[in-house]
């Protein structure tokens, strides 16, 4: 169906890509997956000691060079290029936990390729969290000696509030591994409660919340509708949105670039707990850029994505004091 004045519905604009507005990431990506290894290269060279940028990057690339041989040959042409070297252990990871979801009797082979791959990373980078974090990941699919804990303290001797390295960690001890629910609200409210004004570490207790919610629901349909507003909707979760939206998204802190899992998780629990004011802002610099993640907890991701969307923007303004 078209829209009223012959424009196509909003969920048919959305721009499905987690590097965001990040063209340069975008087109690394892209060329990673055709074997290509140039522009990833240089993009890594000029991202620097932004952890938080560097390792979302990292992840992004991965992923990209999963199912190709690039990252190998930009290994073999620079043997001790960190670059080369770490997102090489980042790739490992992805193949080894895409080998665990899969089944694969390489699965084992696989695993041990990437601990060796991230110790090697570390020893060759041991400034850089990026090794730690990979091995963070590696730990929910295929949890060994290392405690999750263990792995995060080596983290954060490196970049003590690391974005990912807690949502790693949260991961880690959450639904995925068997964790308590309480273990989850609890190292995510002490991480808010400690990090510094700006940081998206902030936004983890709404990690929190859609873990809950997915515990308490499941794959059933009717269990999804009845705590749809259930869960954001208490006294407790109220706060813990108001507190993520001061201490993050509103703080003069923040720093850029803003990560898009970030916005999405932050406009998501503004619009479940009814701030859809305060939701504008963050659902403008989230723009067409869509993720799949939160909003496909309570159906079609594209529909109820451009549901909540709509919703927020139309809400006016308050009227000025």
């Amino acid at each position: 169906m078209r829209g009223s004045q012959g424009s196509p519905p909003a969920s048919e604009r959305l721009i499905w890509n987690p590097a965001g507005p990040d063209r340069d990431l975008a087109t690394a990506c892209q060329d990673l997956a055709a074997g290509r290894f140039r522009p990833a290269k240089d993009l890594l060279a000029t991202t620097g000691r932004n952890w938080d940028l560097r390792c979302y990057q990292m992840l992004l690339l991965a992923q990209a060079a999963a199912a190709s041989a690039a990252v190998e040959r930009w290994r073999g042409e620079e043997p001790e290029n960190r670059d080369a070297v770490l997102l090489q252990a980042r790739t490992a990871v992805i193949r080894a936990i895409r080998s665990q979801r899969a089944k694969h009797h390489s699965t084992p082979a696989l695993i041990g390729l990437a601990e060796k791959s991230c110790l090697e990373a570390a020893e060759l980078a041991p400034g850089d969290p990026t090794p730690w974090v990979a091995r963070l990941q590696l730990y929910v699919s295929a949890p060994d000696e290392a405690k999750p804990r263990e792995l995060m303290a080596q983290v954060r001797r490196r970049d003590p509030w690391n974005r990912e390295g807690f949502h790693r960690l949260l991961a880690a001890i959450g639904s995925a591994t068997g964790g308590a629910v309480s273990d989850v609200f609890d190292m995510a409210r002490w991480a808010s409660s400690n990090a510094p004004a700006g940081s998206p570490v902030h936004v983890l207790p709404l990690v929190a919340y859609v873990d809950g919610f997915q515990r308490e629901s499941g794959d059933s349909a009717r269990a999804r509708l009845i705590n749809g507003d259930r869960q954001w909707a208490a006294v407790h979760a109220r706060l813990d949105i108001e507190r993520a939206y001061q201490s993050w998204f509103a703080s003069k802190a923040r720093a850029g670039p803003t990560l898009l899992p970030d916005l999405h998780l932050m406009a998501h629990a503004l619009w479940k707990g009814g701030y859809f004011t305060d939701a504008k802002p963050v659902f403008e610099e989230i723009g067409r850029y869509a993720l799949t993640m939160p909003w496909s907890l309570h159906g079609q991701a594209a529909e109820v994505f451009s549901r909540a969307r709509e919703r927020c923007m139309r809400t006016p303004a308050p009227p000025s004091s």
